[in-house]
């Protein structure tokens, strides 16, 4: 499991889950890949989580994106 933490200012309009673009996806799931080959890390699934943080509230969101996404 890889987790993606983001957070956003109290007065921000955008929640913080929001921001995660398809770019920035790519870019996890392309790090996620070397770190699993450069650590030798055998695997039958990777799991991309989102942990999001306002004033007060923690929000996890399993499984909040994919390998194919």
């Amino acid at each position: 499991m890889f987790v993606e933490v983001r957070s956003r200012s109290s007065d921000s309009l955008v929640h913080p889950a929001d921001t995660i673009t398809k770019r920035k996806k790519e870019r996890i799931v392309k790090t996620a890949l070397f770190f699993l080959k450069r650590e030798k890390v055998t695997y039958e699934a990777i799991r991309f989580d989102v942990i999001t943080v306002l004033p007060g509230q923690l929000l996890h969101i399993e499984e909040a994106f994919t390998l194919s996404e």
